[in-house]
């Protein structure tokens, strides 16, 4: 895009979608205006292999792909043909021909380069239109996203290497969030047979495109090395895992939000669990002796009264086989003990 389109007038910045973004998601760094400066979202590495020359040539092949993913936009994307036939000849044709044409002079430089920033003006200018029709506040939000998602593609590739990070678990449902953006305009408004027919100019579609890229270039393997992503997993913008949040706790095993109620009686619980840990430490260890002596001075008395009583009632009964036996020395020591301790 122009610089003076670009000083002249914002898109997004200071409109309340973009404040909206920016208080929802503060882990993200980069917040520059909607653009898609460098041909962002148009560049199509498909035309790689195309743009291969066999005399071993790399000066042109970057000026082929950005000229072929120029022109599929210029002539086809923007309702030039309803079919791909004018598009696929002229492809055609160069394939017989790349040889013998030279794309990296000055010249042809130049024309890429006016060709590239007009596309990238017409993107801008689409936008800013869709933005203003009232009912398509979800699809302008959904395109933020994902361009927000793309211009921070790195600091969230640090974050999830992070899982210790503060911000781990809100950016995995962030990453979350444009992958499910990503399938539903991918499956429906930009599926393989509008992309066949070429007949879906859609802004959103040039997002769901350089999402794409820039998921499975710069976080996708990330993912799968942190285990985000299933070994077994072939879709590869399916969910991903995320660490459980710490307001979050698992029953029967699954993770379930905890209401205040929930929270509340995990509170309760968690405190008699503490207070039948310390009344067991009480009378089954010693503890309980340090913490109440006068008890186990009592309890050690009346230990001392049931053995008194065992031997008292041996005595009787030896008595009453023995009725003219003399009291023993033993005896009024025991009964002068029993005399002490209850008075």
């Amino acid at each position: 895009m122009s610089s003076d389109s670009t000083v002249s007038e914002s898109v997004v910045h200071n409109t309340p979608v973009f404040d909206e973004l920016k208080k929802k998601y503060p882990f993200l760094v980069y917040w520059p205006d909607y653009s898609f400066e460098g041909l962002r979202g148009i560049y199509k590495s498909k035309y790689e292999d195309m743009c291969i020359y066999n005399n071993g040539s790399v000066y042109n092949r970057p000026y082929c792909i950005k000229l072929f993913s120029i022109l599929e936009s210029l002539f086809i994307r923007r309702g030039l043909g309803a079919n791909n036939k004018i598009f696929e000849e002229g492809k055609k044709w160069f394939k017989e021909n790349k040889e013998s044409i030279k794309l990296n002079s000055d010249e042809m430089n130049d024309f890429i380069k006016k060709l590239g920033v007009s596309l990238e003006e017409t993107y801008v200018n689409d936008f800013k239109t869709y933005q203003g029709l009232y009912g398509n506040n979800t699809e302008v939000i959904d395109i933020l996203k994902l361009y927000y998602f793309s211009e921070n593609s790195g600091t969230i590739n640090h974050i999830m290497g992070s899982p210790d990070h503060k911000d781990y678990y809100s950016t995995c449902k962030f990453i979350n969030e444009c992958l499910e953006i990503y399938n539903k305009y991918k499956n429906f408004k930009c599926s393989g047979n509008n992309n066949i027919t070429y007949s879906n100019p859609s802004t959103i579609c040039a997002e769901v495109n350089h999402f794409y890229s820039k998921y499975k270039l710069h976080l996708y393997y990330t993912l799968r090395g942190m285990h985000n992503i299933s070994k077994g997993t072939t879709n590869d913008t399916a969910p991903i895992k995320c660490l459980r949040d710490p307001s979050e706790s698992s029953f029967f095993g699954e993770n379930q939000k905890l209401s205040t109620g929930g929270k509340a009686g995990v509170a309760i619980l968690s405190v008699f669990g503490i207070f039948l840990i310390f009344y067991m430490l009480y009378k089954l260890t010693p503890l309980g002796n340090l913490m109440y002596p006068r008890g186990r001075r009592i309890r050690k008395m009346w230990r001392n009264v049931e053995s008194f009583d065992e031997q008292v009632n041996f005595d009787h009964s030896t008595n009453m086989d023995q009725p003219n036996r003399r009291e023993t020395s033993g005896e009024r020591v025991t009964s002068e003990k029993y005399r002490f301790m209850f008075n």
